[in-house]
């Protein structure tokens, strides 16, 4: 079993150890957060933001990033979702304060992909609306 296990070890390197890793560390026993029963769109979610929403990480939720040449790996509960070079600045501002007020969301509501994004995360149940 060891040998197995060194074999396969020695294989992950590089990018492959870090998604290896990073889907583990995030990686949930319990299953995680609970997925929104109503999909909220980008434009919704764009519309709420603008009009002051925040967003709060659900405690159910583990987020973590690794910086790339070509962008960021960002991992939410187990899984990878490969962000741009244009998006980078995301994955710093989702895995810090656990809530993100409208001074921390505004500034990039305009950023291309930015706001698909953020949807994505709230539509998984990662993070929920904050009532302004």
């Amino acid at each position: 079993m060891r040998s197995l296990v060194r074999h396969e070890l020695r294989r992950l390197d590089g990018p492959a150890f870090d998604r290896c890793v990073g889907e583990r560390l995030t990686e949930r026993a319990d299953g995680g957060p609970t997925p929104r029963a109503r999909r909220l769109s980008p434009a919704t979610l764009r519309h709420r933001l603008a009009s002051g929403a925040g967003l709060l990480r659900s405690p159910a939720s583990r987020i973590a990033f690794v910086r790339r040449p070509t962008g960021v790996d960002l991992f939410v509960d187990g899984q990878l979702l490969p962000l741009p070079r244009r998006l980078a600045f995301a994955a710093p501002l989702l895995t810090g304060a656990p809530q993100l007020g409208p001074a921390a969301l505004a500034p990039h509501l305009a950023r291309p992909g930015f706001v698909p994004l953020l949807a994505d995360l709230v539509n998984r149940g990662a993070f929920e609306l904050a009532r302004p």
